[in-house]
């Protein structure tokens, strides 16, 4: 499941791949707490449709009672597209920013 924490240099520890994440005594953030969430994906359209790496983690992630976050897709140019395949359970982005 993805969780996210309010960031706290004490808080962190190097994690599996050398990457710093939260450690003990870090302080999750609820999803009713988040003002923004960037979002990576494979693809995303104009319409801010998504096309991600087939998961589900950031749609379940978006999906949790109490979330209001606007969420923002991030892609370059090329990975703009006209259209995507979307399912019922695809979350759909307020915005995509790209290069």
């Amino acid at each position: 499941a993805m969780r996210f924490f309010l960031y706290d240099p004490a808080t962190m520890r190097r994690g599996a791949f050398g990457i710093d994440e939260p450690g003990p005594g870090a302080v999750e953030c609820p999803p009713s707490e988040i003002d923004i969430v960037v979002v990576p994906g494979v693809a995303f359209t104009a319409a801010g449709d998504r096309l991600g790496r087939g998961r589900g983690y950031y749609d379940r992630y978006l999906s949790q009672r109490g979330m209001r976050a606007v969420r923002v897709g991030v892609c370059y140019a090329h990975q703009l597209v006209a259209v995507l395949p979307v399912e019922p359970h695809d979350v759909r982005m307020a915005c995509v920013v790209t290069s």
